[in-house]
């Protein structure tokens, strides 16, 4: 698993409170945030690539994992995709 630089770790926190996520959720967004870079560097996936939160949700269903049941995950990343280059992840 990926460490997540603190410069990039900072600008997601900063995000959350902007985006006003329950704060008893930031654990699981960041949880979850650093799965799906992690899955975007391990397999060449572009992590603002729409097509790769598809590719993640796939992989996910196939290890059937929570992510799909767990509303903040899928939330979580299509977020990510929505506001990174705009804040400048």
């Amino acid at each position: 698993m990926i460490t997540l630089p603190k410069e990039l770790v900072d600008k997601f926190n900063d995000w959350l409170g902007r985006e006003a996520v329950d704060t008893n959720r930031h654990t699981e967004y960041r949880k979850w945030f650093r799965y799906y870079l992690d899955f975007c560097l391990k397999y060449g996936h572009g992590y603002l690539d729409k097509r790769s939160l598809g590719l993640f949700t796939e992989k996910l269903k196939a290890k059937e994992t929570t992510f799909l049941s767990d509303r903040g995950g899928v939330m979580c990343c299509s977020l990510v995709l929505s506001n990174g280059r705009r804040n400048g992840w």
